[in-house]
């Protein structure tokens, strides 16, 4: 379901650019559950700042894999113009609320890694759960 949630806010933003924005995949696992539109604000960071649309062969990328330990690895990657982590202003609410969220909800940690001009890799990880965050009408 985040994929397609993130597919259909890719589609959205490309309306609006000069440039669509590629989105690329390389997902090895799919069965876990993530919170509806936790990935988004990493997307939306990664258009609005990275400029990947004003390059040649800008891309995002989404890629999962899971470890031995049963842990979701999960990275949102841009080959953008990238910045120097230790100069987010204390003021930067996006990418601090979507990690606390992710930390709150799955016990999940965050890093954030770049460099100007080279890009930024989101790196997201978190045990497996059997938890599905989607409403289950059935019930009813």
């Amino acid at each position: 379901d985040e994929v397609k949630n993130v597919e259909h806010y890719l589609e959205l933003e490309n309306l609006r650019l000069a440039k669509p924005c590629t989105l690329l995949y390389d997902i090895d696992v799919s069965d876990f559950a993530l919170p509806p539109l936790s990935l988004q604000p990493f997307i939306e960071n990664a258009i609005k700042y990275s400029k990947v649309n004003e390059k040649t062969n800008g891309f995002i990328a989404l890629s999962t894999r899971s470890d031995e330990q049963n842990q979701i690895l999960l990275c949102i990657e841009d080959n953008g113009v990238g910045f120097d982590p230790t100069q987010i202003k204390p003021s930067s609410q996006g990418l601090k609320n979507a990690s606390e969220r992710l930390l709150l909800i799955l016990g999940a940690s965050v890093q954030v890694e770049s460099a100007p001009n080279l890009g930024t890799k989101i790196k997201i990880s978190f045990m497996r759960k059997e938890t599905s965050f989607k409403d289950d009408k059935s019930k009813e």
